[in-house]
């Protein structure tokens, strides 16, 4: 039990050496614990009067408890040579040692714990497992008990590491939503899959022939609130909103407001432009051909202006900032995924009609389709209520709940800001596939499929075309989004007449992925099934 001993010899020799140490620690832990105490206050208060929107009343009542207790304690704890006296005269330098050791678990796990209930991590697991440790820990401590101690330590290190692996975890156990004639069927889908993969909530729809045949929602709004997601909940699309603006762009096309050839040079016509920039067209912007970086600066995703007149600034201004250097490639030649590409193509817009892209949206695509429960940013669900779902960050139980305030910078709203519920995603994804078949009613069939057919990489205009497999031997047209803290998909099948929308309020977008494709390939599997077979054979004429 004293592995340790050289250390202490090598760096305390002397009593007054020891004695130093055991001051020293002693003042840093009061400070700190003192400091994490003002801060739990703080945000206690803030709870209270609904300037910050996380954490549990309760929680912070507790942990501000159990912190006075233990800084208590400490600032009353006497002397290390008194405190764990013994007859070895090296005694006080041991001691001191344990102590610095113990008082910096204690003041970690205090302080981890702040950070935690703030954002609601790892449902109450964080607040037992830290609170739990550090008063063990100090008990074995105030025991005179150095064996006792390095016991507490490694069973916290055992304890932390089944947290980190979720054995702790509340696993939510509710009953899930579903709707229509296969409600059923795709409910127990979506439950197998949401725990399957650890997801914080999972929710599906699947629309035949412009009926829904089934609906399904598993899960909470908020990880280890206990509040179950509703059918009806929204949800944030991130990139799915690409398509979104392709299409208001298609519909100001058609009304002579733009033109497919517009370039940058001629739309900013007033802007200090790099000549390799000027010839770049709407299509290349749309099809992630146009050059153009995958992102913008560090310094421009940190902004959050305010949707409307100060917001439609500062995407003109972060535009401006990137076509006035060279482009990352040649246009035309390259395909890079670019959310600065479909910024800029939003920005052309804003300049042509002189309304935000914001607003575009709401005229050209969310009026005309009846969606009207879309929005932008993350859906607003206040704590008391949660009337939303909530984004999650992390991977497995290592999960954290978002604000509603949580989202990519405003500035690149057409590449990924917007959300609505999934009867509004297959509604959305209906009328695109209508349009495919050329029964639209947004646009002309030729600007359908101008919009789906691909260029560089089987990327269209905010689609995806996926050519047909022995899973689903159709052609799949797709897209998905995620801002890191949610997920969502959206698929139609022209030839089976089918719309497949899921989502879910998690950022493991590994896994999210994986569940979200399950539910498609199942539901292709399920539903208009009878040509199958001859269409798989004509893919595999030899089998």
């Amino acid at each position: 039990m004293r592995n340790y001993l050289p250390i202490a010899r090598t760096y305390m020799r002397r009593p007054a050496a020891a004695a130093r140490l055991f001051m020293v620690a002693k003042s840093i832990a009061l400070v700190a614990l003192i400091f994490c105490l003002f801060v739990a206050f703080g945000l206690f208060i803030s709870q209270i009067v609904g300037a910050f929107d996380s954490g549990a009343l309760s929680a912070y009542l507790i942990y501000s408890v159990v912190t006075l207790l233990l800084a208590r304690d400490i600032y009353r704890t006497r002397p290390v040579s008194v405190q764990l006296a013994g007859r070895d005269a090296e005694a006080p330098a041991i001691g001191a040692f344990n102590f610095t050791v113990l008082v910096i678990v204690i003041v970690f796990l205090m302080a981890l714990t702040l950070p935690a209930l703030a954002v609601g991590a790892f449902d109450s697991g964080a607040l037992i497992y830290c609170v739990v440790t550090a008063l063990l820990a100090w008990v074995a401590y105030r025991a005179k008990s150095i064996a006792r101690a390095l016991v507490v330590l490694f069973l916290a290190a055992l304890a932390f590491i089944a947290l980190a692996g979720g054995l702790f975890h509340s696993s939510y156990e509710g009953t899930p939503k579903s709707d229509g004639t296969a409600g059923t069927w795709l409910a127990g889908q979506i439950t197998e899959l949401r725990k399957e993969n650890q997801l914080v909530g999972l929710a599906a729809m699947v629309m035949v022939e412009g009926k829904v045949m089934a609906s399904a929602a598993d899960g909470e709004r908020k990880k280890g609130s206990g509040v179950p997601i509703e059918l009806g909940d929204r949800w944030h699309l991130g990139s799915i909103t690409k398509s979104i603006t392709a299409t208001m762009i298609g519909r100001l096309v058609e009304s002579g407001q733009m033109q497919w050839t517009d370039t940058i040079g001629e739309r900013f016509s007033d802007a200090a432009i790099h000549e390799d920039w000027k010839p770049v067209t709407l299509q290349q912007l749309l099809t992630h051909t146009s050059g153009a970086p995958a992102n913008f600066s560090w310094g421009v995703n940190l902004k959050k202006p305010v949707l409307g007149p100060e917001c439609t600034r500062e995407r003109r201004k972060a535009v401006m900032d990137v076509i006035a250097e060279k482009p990352a490639h040649p246009p035309g030649e390259k395909f890079v995924y670019s959310n600065v590409g479909y910024t800029i193509a939003g920005a052309m817009a804003e300049t042509a009609t002189g309304m935000s892209w914001e607003d575009l949206v709401k005229r050209e695509v969310f009026e005309p389709l009846e969606l009207n429960d879309a929005g932008f940013g993350p859906p607003k669900s206040p704590s008391k209520t949660l009337d939303q779902p909530r984004g999650h960050r992390g991977t497995y139980a290592w999960k954290t709940s978002a604000s509603d305030e949580d989202d990519n910078t405003p500035i690149i709203g057409p590449a990924g800001t917007v959300h609505m519920t999934l009867g509004n995603l297959c509604n959305y994804g209906a009328e695109h596939l209508r349009g495919e078949l050329g029964a639209g009613k947004l646009l002309a069939a030729g600007t359908f499929k101008r919009l789906h057919t691909p260029k560089l990489q089987e990327y269209a205009c905010g689609w995806v075309v996926k050519q047909p497999t022995h899973e689903i031997p159709y052609t799949v047209y797709w897209h998905n989004g995620s801002n890191t803290m949610w997920y969502a998909l959206v698929v139609f099948i022209p030839g089976k007449d089918m719309v497949v929308a899921v989502t879910a309020n998690d950022g493991d977008i590994k896994a999210a992925e994986s569940a979200a494709w399950k539910v498609v390939n199942a539901c292709a599997n399920q539903f208009n099934v009878e040509d199958d077979a001859a269409r798989r054979k004509s893919l595999h004429p030899r089998d």
